[in-house]
């Protein structure tokens, strides 16, 4: 009983001692590889993911730490580890391995779990000497609650405009002319127009905060630049037919990718609407979609034709983890299994378009082409206009019209002969010449 007590009462000090440890965010090497570990195994990772996390662990921050004398490992072990194998002379790859390795524990020690896997965008710095007038008028912009993509839009062209003023060593507004606006947007490759755009709102803003003493915004009335009418790409009913037959629906990967796919090209539905598809849109009933367009914020009403219905209901069942159960219909195929983003979406019907035996070059070949596509074959098949744009979730025939630039057919019906010119004309024309 003596020796039980001993033992119970040496669990209970090793219990606290490890409790005070996580608190100032110290923890012994071996129970936080353990926890990381599980963590691993609750959000599905693989078992030779994680094998070969463990490897990792065990040939390179444990064995580290035993040649130093670290009993309790903590953040600052982990980049003082880092540090060290910087200086190898390593793949990016396996550098990538480790650096992903040591994040783990580092959250799991900080936070309790572990954060999926995000690329950040680099912020744009703004430098030089009129960096704080640049933020004025941003915080302008999100004082009107301008949304975080123009923010980021608008940061980036400052930015670049800033770094622009501060080479020509330019440190007074009041010595910003025509000449130095126009040096900077003819240096510029693309997006002119919205430079221009940016620019002027810029230079407005300063005038009316009496930041500059007179009026640059006008001078960018003088700039003109020509569009390009941009005439969509799209693709046959033959060649959508051979795109749609060539996914491999036999591997639950391939099942999720036609269902993207099919909600491209048959019902003309937008990356970031495919994404954000939940159960609850889908009334089965009705055999309707009903959801908020992400671009527009409208509601659109589509009819769930049957093969897009089969599609999804193939993937529900025979290939969407049975673990996942998220609002979400589509999910990443990768640990932690996150919904998708439109970036996926757009990823993954591109990888089918470019993995098929149609030609594609020069053509964009993502579900904003499949989209073109529907609409266009639409108007080869006498849809007419209203309906189209109904289905695409226009909120006007206007928007829709693009599409008429690529409907050749219909532009040829409309065309009109031109009539034949008198014999009397040529002879009118001589006669006033010699005359």
């Amino acid at each position: 009983n003596y020796y039980l007590d001993i033992k119970a009462f040496h669990n209970y000090i090793v219990r606290i001692t490890n409790i005070i440890n996580i608190i100032m965010n110290k923890e012994s090497i071996k129970l936080l590889v353990d926890r990381s570990v599980d963590l691993l195994r609750e959000m599905h990772y693989s078992d030779f993911c994680i094998n070969r996390y463990k490897a990792t662990w065990k040939s390179g921050i444990c064995k580290y730490m035993e040649n130093n004398g670290y009993e309790f490992y903590d953040s600052a072990i982990g980049n003082g580890y880092l540090q060290l194998l910087s200086r190898r002379q390593v793949s990016k790859t396996t550098m990538a391995t480790w650096v992903r390795s040591i994040r783990i524990l580092n959250e799991v020690l900080l936070y309790g779990r572990i954060t999926r896997r995000i690329n950040h965008r680099v912020k744009e710095n703004l430098c030089g000497a009129f960096a704080e007038y640049a933020r004025m008028f941003l915080d302008e912009l999100s004082s009107l609650k301008r949304s975080d993509g123009t923010l980021v839009r608008y940061r980036v062209i400052i930015s670049r405009f800033l770094t622009f003023l501060h080479h020509q060593n330019i440190e007074n507004l009041e010595l910003i002319g025509d000449s130095t606006i126009n040096s900077f947007i003819s240096n510029q490759e693309t997006k002119k127009v919205e430079i221009n755009y940016v620019l002027r709102k810029l230079f407005r803003f300063w005038f009316e905060n009496h930041i500059i003493t007179k009026d640059l915004s006008d001078s960018f009335s003088s700039y003109r630049f020509r569009h390009h009418q941009r005439i969509p790409s799209f693709y046959s009913p033959d060649e959508i037919a051979i795109i749609e037959n060539s996914v491999d629906r036999s591997k639950p990967l391939g099942k999720r990718n036609y269902a993207l796919l099919l909600l491209a090209t048959r019902l003309g539905l937008r990356a970031s609407d495919i994404a954000n598809l939940k159960m609850r849109d889908i009334d089965w009933r009705k055999n309707e979609i009903n959801i908020i367009q992400q671009k527009t914020k409208n509601p659109v009403r589509l009819p769930l034709i049957s093969v897009v219905g089969n599609a999804i209901i193939d993937f529900l069942k025979y290939g969407r983890p049975d673990f996942i159960s998220s609002a979400y219909i589509f999910h990443s195929f990768k640990p932690p299994y996150d919904p998708m983003n439109g970036q996926a979406v757009s990823s993954a019907i591109t990888s089918v378009i470019e993995g098929c035996s149609v030609e594609f070059k020069g053509r964009k070949h993502g579900p904003h082409a499949m989209r073109h596509s529907l609409a266009t074959n639409l108007l080869h098949d006498s849809v007419p206009l209203p309906i189209i744009s109904e289905s695409l979730g226009h909120s006007s025939t206007e928007t829709t019209t693009i599409y008429l630039s690529v409907d050749i057919p219909t532009l040829i019906d409309c065309s009109l002969e031109v009539p034949p010119v008198p014999a009397s004309f040529y002879n009118m024309k001589g006669g006033a010449e010699n005359g």
